[in-house]
């Protein structure tokens, strides 16, 4: 509940920096997003599958073979949102024209696919690894870079590049890309200490636990 009450705040602190920069540069975003969201259909179905697997393996003491699965469904995960974030920044100006005719916009959202679009396969491996220490029943690790991920990345390096050091919506841009790279990075050298591959509950103590 932390983490999304967190991420709901923390997003609304985004569309108020997006705002900052006028009607032009927000509904770029917002057509960006609606373009981004086409990304969600392949992050969410491989990592749901992810999750459950790893999550049945490790219950049947299968730890190495819960460790292959997670390489294997991250790496795969990566490579196809590589490939689908090149062919959409390749493809950004005709994207854009499926919602829009005004030129500002989409020369603006024609720069905002640019930077954040080749952000996404990190995003995929930030989700990818959740999945992973989620399945395993650690619930922390993915909770605790979410709300980094976007509440020390996203809105401070936005503000930052954005406003403070004024390089405008080009610095707003690239903070929310510099929030994927950093925090999927993070999370999945978290990811290879292995500590997720530990038991959470004890046999003994699920036993005492049960009617």
């Amino acid at each position: 509940a932390v983490d999304h009450v967190g991420t709901s705040l923390g997003f609304v602190v985004v569309m108020g920096l997006v705002a900052g920069f006028g009607t032009t540069v927000v509904a770029a975003y917002g057509v960006g997003q609606r373009i981004i969201n086409l990304f969600n259909t392949a992050i969410w179905g491989a990592t749901s599958a992810l999750l459950t697997m790893v999550g049945q393996n490790l219950g049947a003491d299968q730890a190495d073979r819960a460790e292959q699965i997670a390489r294997r469904g991250i790496r795969a995960t990566f490579v196809v949102l590589v490939t689908l974030a090149l062919v959409t920044v390749s493809v950004r100006r005709p994207l854009y024209l499926m919602f829009i005719a005004d030129p500002a916009v989409i020369a603006e959202g024609s720069l905002f696919l640019a930077i954040f679009g080749l952000s996404v396969p990190f995003f995929g491996l930030f989700a990818a690894a959740s999945s992973v220490f989620r399945g395993a029943g650690h619930t922390v690790p993915p909770m605790v870079l979410s709300l980094v991920r976007l509440w020390g990345f996203r809105v401070f390096l936005s503000w930052l590049l954005g406003y403070r050091l004024g390089l405008g919506p080009l610095g707003l841009w690239s903070g929310m890309a510099l929030s994927n790279v950093l925090a999927g990075l993070l999370l999945h050298g978290w990811l290879l200490r292995g500590t997720w591959k530990r038991k959470v509950i004890e046999p003994e103590r699920v036993s005492a636990l049960t009617p």
